[in-house]
């Protein structure tokens, strides 16, 4: 009795086999053709651990309820998923290679840190070459919708690139482009208008937020290299500012110098988005991402500028604006130290065998990466602190240890939407946005003056309140570490 039961088995297992292979056979036909899934379902079957992931690979494939019924008897695709799993010979699958992984940080990433800094670095030189009178709300207000401009960039070539939308890239990106500079120009001529700025802070915050902007979709791009022969005039120009001392250059020479700068890289921008474009692929549910990238750019930007023009009344000054550049220089080495992060803690997730060793390798992975970028920070802070002692100049503290806290803020910021926290990184930026407007409005209303010494100090509870939301929200996201 036992050989027949064992010889009606056998041919079950051979005529499932069978019907296996055929299946397997026609969808490895399909995913060679360009326009087909690419999952390799036969590799899949052999290696899943669980039957989801066969569920998971066939719907991908499109092997729906005809395969299901028609084949092999099941009701659904997870009970097909579960038939192959218990009868298909278990084969461990190959062990990835680290291609995958995101790249390690590295000077490449000093560049990239540049788009954000030359701004800042070139509003100074424009302040030293004398002669041009800018109103104290250009370059804040530059900053802000450049910064916006150029995540929004970022945002939607990730989004599109995702997709092989490589035209509607080029047109979406081409869009943004003239947006960037409508906006900047409409918003900053109502605001001379009505402050009676001079038409020169119109041109310089213009120009300020299409240059970040451009900047940012060369890097989409790959284009570094366009970008840093872009930056030379404004370079030579800050150079020579600096070196002549105030008044020393006209102030058409160091202006055109910084223009040009913005023409060549806008230039370049516009060539890049060139070629055929046809309307991006975008829809309904892109908004949502692409609304936090633009707050939180937006945020970002008028954060950094504050350090730039601390409640300095008349407008910023050389003095407060080197008080800035340490946060601008360093935020190249940010960059790399974050990319150095996201590299660790990938690889700790493959090498972790229990979730709580993850999680500890992942936070030591986060503050080795935050303790190289403090170390450069702060001897970037003490070389700005001493070259104002030099000029017997009196040291602006407040300013420095602001940008200092706000630089170790931006750093568990990037942390946290490196992990996929945007949305939590933008709560935290909203709300402490949110706060300090609201104190600074209460304080108007009652008639408190707004010293630099009270505004100062104002800004300094309110990046230690930027510090602790995103340092505790870091410690959160690092540790569950879902990469975007």
């Amino acid at each position: 009795m036992i050989e027949p039961v064992a010889t009606h088995l056998d041919e079950e297992q051979g005529r499932f086999d069978a019907e296996l292979g055929a299946l397997l056979a026609e969808f490895r036909v399909e995913a060679s053709q360009p326009s087909a899934s690419t999952v390799d379902l036969e590799a899949v079957v052999s290696s899943a651990l669980d039957p989801l992931e066969i569920a998971a690979s066939l719907e991908a494939v499109g092997a729906g309820g005809w395969a299901v019924a028609g084949r092999f008897d099941r009701a659904d695709v997870f009970g097909l998923a579960s038939l192959l799993h218990e009868r298909v010979t278990f084969v461990p699958g190959r062990a990835r290679s680290d291609d995958h992984l995101a790249r390690p940080g590295s000077t490449v990433d000093l560049l990239r840190g540049a788009i954000f800094a030359v701004p800042g670095i070139v509003f100074t030189a424009a302040l030293r070459a004398g002669g041009l009178h800018l109103a104290w709300w250009c370059l804040p207000l530059a900053l802000t919708i450049g910064w916006s401009a150029g995540q929004v960039v970022a945002s939607l070539s990730s989004a599109l690139r995702g997709r092989a939308d490589a035209s509607g890239e080029r047109s979406a990106l081409a869009t943004a482009l003239v947006v960037t500079g409508l906006v900047a120009a409409t918003v900053t001529s109502l605001v001379a208008v009505a402050t009676g700025a001079s038409s020169s802070t119109v041109a310089v915050a213009t120009g300020f937020s299409l240059f970040m902007a451009a900047s940012a979709v060369l890097v989409a791009f790959g284009r570094e290299r366009l970008l840093a022969l872009a930056l030379v005039p404004g370079t030579l120009g800050l150079v020579g500012a600096i070196a002549a001392g105030p008044g020393g250059v006209p102030t058409w020479a160091a202006l055109a110098a910084q223009g040009l700068t913005v023409v060549v890289t806008v230039a370049f921008a516009v060539h890049e988005c060139g070629g055929r474009r046809t309307p991006p692929t975008l829809c309904r549910a892109d908004r949502p991402p692409l609304v936090r990238a633009a707050v939180h750019g937006a945020c970002c930007g008028l954060t950094v500028s504050v350090v730039v023009a601390l409640a300095v009344r008349g407008g910023p000054t050389v003095r407060t604006s080197v008080a800035a550049w340490p946060l601008l220089l360093s935020l190249g080495v940010m960059e790399w130290q974050v990319r150095s992060f996201k590299w660790s803690v990938q690889r700790a997730g493959r090498a972790a065998g229990e979730v709580e060793q993850f999680r500890r390798a992942a936070w030591r992975a986060f503050l080795r990466s935050l303790g190289l970028f403090v170390v450069v920070l702060g001897a970037l802070s003490v070389a700005a602190a001493s070259a104002i002692a030099a000029g017997h100049r009196a040291v602006p503290v407040d300013p420095l240890v602001v940008q200092a806290i706000l630089g170790v803020a931006f750093f568990a910021d990037l942390a946290v939407v490196a992990c996929s926290g945007l949305r939590d990184a933008v709560a935290c930026w909203v709300a402490v946005v949110a706060a300090g407007a609201t104190a600074a409005g209460v304080a108007l209303l009652a008639g408190v003056d707004m010293s630099p010494s009270l505004a100062g100090h104002g800004a300094l509870v309110a990046s230690v309140a930027l510090l602790l939301a995103l340092g505790a929200t870091a410690h959160r996201v690092v540790r569950t570490a879902a990469f975007s």
